[in-house]
């Protein structure tokens, strides 16, 4: 299928106008562009939401996120592509992410991987995106392989985590998470968690 396409616009003078060109030039692989965006505050950084097939991967396909940024009048990208944060995204509906205020930070969470969260942040002397990985809630340890059952599923089900919407800040200093997390029986356990970002340090915590 068409990789999909986003443009912009702005009122002036209770007219919609497009902000430069549309948005439609992507690797091949990519489909579903357009099933998340978001614009900072000041309307000059976008970022765009959608899926990729790669050669290594199941045929669900993988997350696919770009940011652009306002540059005299037409959008440009904003570092690398960032591919994969999601490796499972059941054709396009398991990955979720949002942009800070700032245009500064992206907030990723999703299905079926062991992560709560991945934050990355763009860093203006590489020109591109640093990813920080937030762990599950409780997720176990290697250790605890040696306490799992004949399948494994008291370990697996621990790490797992199902988010389903994210938020943050404008300032990326706190993130919320709404998502499910799983019982070592396979129960889903619904949960809100809010994290705040310690300055120290750089890490989130509850």
């Amino acid at each position: 299928g068409k990789s999909g396409y986003v443009n912009v616009y702005e009122l002036r003078d209770n007219d919609w106008e497009l902000i430069g060109k549309s948005i439609k030039e992507f690797p091949n692989g990519v489909f579903d562009i357009g099933r998340g965006v978001h614009l900072s505050n000041d309307g000059q950084t976008l970022m765009l939401l959608g899926s990729i097939n790669l050669k290594d991967d199941a045929s669900s396909g993988s997350s696919f996120i770009r940011v652009v940024r306002k540059k005299n009048g037409e959008w440009v990208p904003m570092g690398e592509d960032i591919l994969a944060s999601i490796n499972y995204d059941d054709y396009g509906v398991s990955a979720h992410a949002t942009l800070s205020g700032d245009g500064k930070t992206l907030a990723v969470t999703g299905s079926y991987s062991q992560f709560f969260a991945k934050l990355y942040q763009f860093n203006k002397k590489s020109s591109n995106w640093a990813e920080n990985v937030i762990p599950p809630p409780n997720c176990n340890t290697d250790d605890d392989l040696e306490n799992m059952d004949d399948d494994g599923l008291d370990f697996f089900y621990g790490c797992y985590f199902s988010g389903h919407d994210i938020a943050v800040n404008s300032a990326a200093t706190f993130v919320a998470v709404a998502g499910i997390s799983y019982g070592s029986s396979g129960d889903e356990i619904a949960m809100v968690r809010v994290l705040s970002k310690d300055v120290a340090t750089g890490n989130f915590t509850l």
